[in-house]
C-alpha cells in the first residue's frame, strides 16, 4: 500500500518527486486524521478510567466536554 501510494506522487521518469505540495498536503491531512483519532481514542480512555474510579457516567462527560471546551477556547485566543 505504501508503494501505491508513492507512486502518486513519485515521477519515475525523471526520479523526482511530482508535485511536492500535494505530497505535503497529503501527509499533513493524515497527520492530522492521525492526532483527530488519537484524541478521541484518549478521550474515550479517560472517560472509562473516571467512570471507573467511581464517576458517573454524566459527570466524566461532563468533566471532559468541559475540560475540551476549555482547552480549545485556550488554543483559539
Amino acid at each position: 500500500m505504501f508503494e501505491t501510494v508513492i507512486g502518486l506522487f513519485w515521477n519515475r521518469r525523471e526520479r523526482r518527486f511530482r508535485a511536492p505540495w500535494r505530497l505535503f498536503g497529503f501527509l499533513v491531512l493524515t497527520a492530522f486524521a492521525a492526532l483527530l483519532v488519537g484524541a478521541v481514542f484518549l478521550t474515550e480512555v479517560v472517560r472509562g478510567v473516571l467512570v471507573g474510579a467511581g464517576f458517573g457516567a454524566g459527570s466524566a462527560s461532563l468533566f471532559l466536554n468541559t475540560t475540551i471546551s476549555a482547552a480549545a477556547t485556550a488554543l483559539a485566543v
